[in-house]
């Protein structure tokens, strides 16, 4: 059977995830037709920062659609609000904010000391942290392994999380041959919002996401297992990088779709884990773009990390 796709006008397509350790840089690119494969970047925009509606600075162009700030960076108790502009495109704009810095009070980890049924190796991990009272807090979970072994599995271009240590944390330490997410699962009752089974297994998005409903204002003490690459060996050293963002209600809701449609492959695997949740066909993605598509969030974040030897 043949269905009729109409052609709708392309939108502006703007990302910008910010924190205090980098400068504004905002991705802008154009919505395409949803049988095109291209990704057009829009190199000739007009991308304009305001903070507390005052305008701040008029960001440059420097390569494939990215435009950033010449040296300001984003702080707390601020409004910031983008305005991007380019011929034959409806003017955009998003408001967003820096959320406060969450503290990571300890971390007490259990490496490798696990094995599931199936001969894998998983590590667990208690990461405990203090939440800010009189508030809504939501936050986000990434664990990235740094690993070495005495044979050559790689599977993948660790360019890319390369990248992400640099760009993303600002650790430019995470250099190593094998770099990669970690596949985060647990039991713990706060995932229950998102998922209505207890036991959460993130899977391909590889983005824990939580809010503070159950431990508002008090210190908590979260449990989390996880798995890296190759399973079924132990590696000779591995550093994990536990990194705990406060995020907004906007990134969360945008999380929440992203791991949804990064764990809808099909695979029977996960049915347990997601419990009904789990659909065949990719759910459009949340945006806070006004006339656009994507986000524009703030996120704050602590790092700590743990360490294994098997020499």
């Amino acid at each position: 059977m043949e269905i009729d796709i109409p052609d709708t006008p392309p939108r502006l397509v703007v990302n910008c995830m910010f924190s205090p350790e980098k400068v504004f840089e905002v991705s802008v690119a154009s919505s395409s037709y949803i049988l095109d494969t291209a990704y057009t970047y829009i190199k000739n925009a007009t991308v304009k920062l305001y903070t507390d509606n005052i305008f701040t600075e008029l960001l440059l162009h420097e390569a494939n659609g990215i435009y950033k700030t010449s040296g300001y960076k984003p702080e707390i108790n601020k409004t910031y609000r983008i305005e991007v502009s380019a011929v034959n495109y409806e003017t955009v704009t998003a408001t967003s904010y820096l959320p406060k810095k969450v503290i990571i009070n300890s971390i007490n980890e259990s490496l490798y000391t696990e094995i599931d049924d199936y001969g894998n190796y998983y590590s667990k991990v208690q990461l405990t942290f203090s939440d800010f009272p009189n508030d809504s807090n939501y936050y986000e979970l990434l664990i990235i392994y740094d690993i070495s072994l005495s044979r050559d599995i790689s599977l993948f271009d660790s360019s890319y999380y390369n990248e992400f240590c640099d760009k993303i944390i600002n650790d430019s330490t995470c250099k190593s041959y094998h770099l990669g997410f970690a596949s985060i699962f647990s039991d713990s009752p706060v995932f229950s919002e998102q998922f209505k089974s207890r036991n959460m297994y993130f899977g391909n998005s590889k983005h824990a996401i939580f809010t503070d409903k159950l431990f508002s204002g008090q210190t908590y003490t979260l449990d989390i297992d996880f798995f890296n690459i190759d399973n079924a060996i132990l590696p000779d050293t591995a550093e994990y990088k536990i990194i705990l963002s406060s995020i907004t209600k906007d990134y969360y809701k945008y999380l929440s779709i992203n791991n949804i449609n990064q764990n809808t492959s099909g695979s029977e695997f996960l049915d347990e884990f997601w419990d009904g949740w789990r659909i065949g066909e990719a759910i459009q993605m949340y945006s806070n773009i006004e006339n656009g598509y994507g986000i524009f969030s703030g996120y704050n974040f602590s790092t700590d990390s743990c360490i294994y030897t098997n020499l």
